[in-house]
């Protein structure tokens, strides 16, 4: 597709004719921003179909929240989880088309994915060659699904990107347009409520996109465009809150909804450091982060020189200054909490767009430069040159270069493992001879066990998150309970693989109502564990096996 697009855009005639249309030009590039996101997920996503199953812990808690809330589990009240509901919706929708994986998900997340493709094309032809933007756009997809960041596949911070896109572009094309748009500010402003309703310590860009354009709109003397422009982007923001909200308050579980994703999120963690002290985190987290991968660290360096120190670059001086200011305001919100995780940078990555147009860019100076038929005819070479061959080139090292990066992905090894090498499936077999047993995932964030067993967690502390005791000391102390009261038919507990037989056989002593049916040593993010499933030892509800 790429290499039909470049010769279109050599062959004038057929450009006219076939991409100059914008439908069609906008139905090629939707075609395209779909294929190039379904074959780079495909195989850099854990969600895909050429994977078994997704092991990660975030992931299993976003599905077993979302499965609930679809069929009528109040997340918040009912089930105690910190990410927003907008993620949880998404997969409870993914969750009703295959109900024990993840390949339900993995539909959404190409069509988000797709989403964000189509924007970043869209900002690209912006600022550069419309002959270039596709090349670029199928390296930059690949390196960002393929970096250590993207880890397994489907986090808050990856269902956020087409709306961080979305907002990218629309900066460049208001500024530049420059003209009073209400559909842009609401539409922007609903964007930022879509992303408070996933995970809004991402709303950094966003505001940054208001505050920027409310002054910009001041300096042109603009006061009352500037003043209405903040209402219109408002009100688009509170739409997408304002329906949750209602949601929530129907169904008596709005003060829950507010405590728990709002006020527990900004208080359980770092909230106790002063303003000087954060901005040290902020630093500190976002160098650390940076430093595990050369390559973005690379690009995002090139797209600086790009944008302050080449002077061919014809980015205004407003966009030049959205463009630091929003990836300082992002990485802000995200590393506030004091906290570092690979995915946490993954919005952040998006931002590699303009360091790799510009590489795209010197390359194919570089090969264009070149006097093709001198050097031929130095070798004595009969070959009939033409100059749509410089574009193959440039088609031919995108592609290389793509291929090189998703090879790289942490992701690929898992892919040959079949539902024998998860103790997932083998313990969700275990539990489905018996009646409708009831499950605690017992002291870990959620393993994955609700997942593959198809079984809705029956305690509002259904897993342990990374919050100290200290902070909420009822999250261990209620999981403590019902054990000991052997509430939970069944229990899966991980423990480190390197402890002695005798340390785990003290552990497990620990669970006297309860005794092994199974157990498995399992890797996870390059750790060994040893997982058991225990049941209580009264619960022999045996379904009759035909």
């Amino acid at each position: 597709m790429v290499a039909i697009y470049g010769a279109y855009m050599e062959k004038s005639d057929i450009k006219r004719s076939i991409l100059s249309s914008p439908t069609k030009k906008t139905v090629f590039s939707w075609v395209f921003c779909f294929i190039l996101a379904f074959f780079t997920l495909l195989i850099c996503s854990k969600n895909s179909f050429l994977y078994v199953f997704n092991d990660w812990v975030d992931a299993n808690c976003f599905f077993t929240v979302g499965k609930s809330m679809v069929h009528g589990i109040l997340p918040y009240k009912e089930l105690f989880e910190q990410k927003g509901p907008l993620l949880f919706l998404i997969y409870g929708l993914g969750s009703l088309i295959t109900p024990t994986s993840f390949h339900g998900v993995f539909i959404f997340e190409v069509l988000s994915f797709t989403v964000f493709n189509y924007y970043i094309l869209k900002l690209l032809n912006e600022f550069i060659s419309s002959k270039y933007s596709l090349l670029t756009l199928l390296i930059v997809d690949a390196l960002i699904v393929s970096r250590i960041y993207f880890v397994q596949g489907g986090s808050a911070e990856e269902f956020c990107l087409p709306y961080l896109a979305y907002s990218l572009y629309w900066f460049f094309k208001y500024t530049t347009d420059d003209k009073y748009n209400r559909y842009a500010l609401f539409m922007n402003g609903m964007m930022a409520g879509i992303i408070v309703m996933i995970k809004y310590n991402l709303i950094g860009l966003s505001f940054i996109w208001m505050a920027l354009l409310f002054f910009y709109q001041l300096k042109n003397k603009r006061i009352k465009e500037a003043f209405t422009s903040c209402v219109w982007f408002v009100m688009g923001m509170l739409t997408p809150i304002a329906l949750f909200s209602i949601y929530f308050l129907i169904n008596d579980g709005f003060s829950e909804f507010i405590n728990v994703y709002f006020i527990v999120n900004a208080t359980a963690y770092n909230a106790q450091l002063v303003l000087n002290s954060k901005i040290i985190t902020i630093g500190f987290s976002l160098e650390k982060m940076l430093s595990m991968d050369i390559i973005t660290q690379i690009l995002l360096g090139l797209g600086i020189i790009s944008i302050y120190f080449d002077k061919s670059n014809k980015m205004s001086k407003v966009n030049k200054i959205f463009v630091v200011s929003s990836f300082v305001m992002l990485c802000a919100g995200i590393f506030i909490g004091g906290r570092r995780y690979n995915y946490y940078l993954l919005p952040a990555t998006m931002f590699i767009v303009f360091g790799t147009s510009y590489l795209v860019d010197l390359v194919s100076k570089l090969v264009n430069s070149i006097d093709v038929k001198k050097l031929i005819s130095k070798f004595h070479f009969n070959f009939n040159y033409k100059p749509i061959y410089a574009t193959y080139a440039l088609i031919a090292i995108a592609l290389v270069g793509t291929g090189i990066a998703l090879h790289s992905s942490s992701n690929l090894k898992f892919m040959s493992k079949t539902k024998k090498d998860y103790f997932q499936y083998t313990f969700a077999e275990d539990m489905s001879k018996y009646n409708n047993p009831t499950l605690l995932n017992y002291g870990w964030l959620d393993l994955g066990l609700y997942t593959t067993s198809g079984i809705y967690p029956s305690m509002k502390f259904f897993h342990v998150l990374n919050i100290s005791d200290e902070q909420m000391p009822e999250i261990r102390g209620t999981q403590n309970l019902a054990v000991a009261e052997g509430k939970p038919n069944f229990l899966v507990l991980r423990m480190d693989y390197d402890l002695t037989m005798d340390e785990k056989a003290a552990e497990l002593a620990k669970y006297a109502k309860y005794e092994v049916v199974d157990t498995k040593d399992q890797e996870f993010e390059g750790n060994m564990n040893t997982y058991y499933l225990l049941k209580e030892k009264e619960y022999n509800r045996v379904l009759a096996q035909e």
